[in-house]
């Protein structure tokens, strides 16, 4: 029994010598793969910067709206012979939310057109509202007022429009990536 002990005693020293030396080695290597690793700190703080910098983009265009197709769109909805005159914009910013509407039944919105169309005939504007409604992110639209100038004849409509997050851009969203 004696022997027995002595052989387990000896056996497990020499796999505690065993194990110290594994774990020495492993240390040196541990403190020589950090040495390594601080070489490349300058990377990993650009590689970090790159990450904000992208974040920033997605953050500050996330409201973006391409306006001229936009309003491209909008003419086309128009009849022949008609033409918009004047546009006025207001939009949702990254640092702050759009106004919304005060009553029930008006939806969300993140921008409002504003907007005259001429015309040398007399509108027929419900067909005009009717024809915004296919546009994409349409919400609502309002015609404000109807004039006709005595010189020329013609009619100018001003119409309010909103529109809906559709319209947003989305170039910088990581969603798409």
């Amino acid at each position: 029994m004696a022997a027995a002990v002595a052989l387990a005693t000896a056996g497990s020293f020499a796999y505690n010598i065993q194990a110290n030396v594994a774990l020495a080695m492993e240390q040196t290597r541990t403190t020589s793969l950090l040495g390594q690793q601080s070489k490349y700190a300058d990377i990993r703080s650009m590689q970090d910067d790159i990450k904000l910098l992208h974040a920033a983009q997605e953050v500050g265009a996330s409201t973006e709206i391409q306006w001229k197709a936009y309003l491209e769109k909008v003419q086309a909805t128009l009849p022949a012979g008609v033409s918009v005159q004047t546009v006025e914009v207001e939009s949702a910013s990254p640092l702050a939310a759009f106004q919304q509407g005060s009553t029930p039944f008006e939806g969300p919105r993140v921008a409002t057109i504003t907007f005259s169309a001429r015309t040398d005939s007399f509108p027929s504007t419900p067909e005009w509202l009717k024809a915004l409604e296919g546009l994409p992110g349409y919400v609502d639209a309002t015609p404000n007022n109807l004039t006709r100038d005595e010189g020329t004849g013609s009619y100018t409509v001003s119409i309010t429009m909103h529109v809906n997050g559709d319209v947003y851009d989305g170039r910088f969203s990581s969603k798409d990536k």
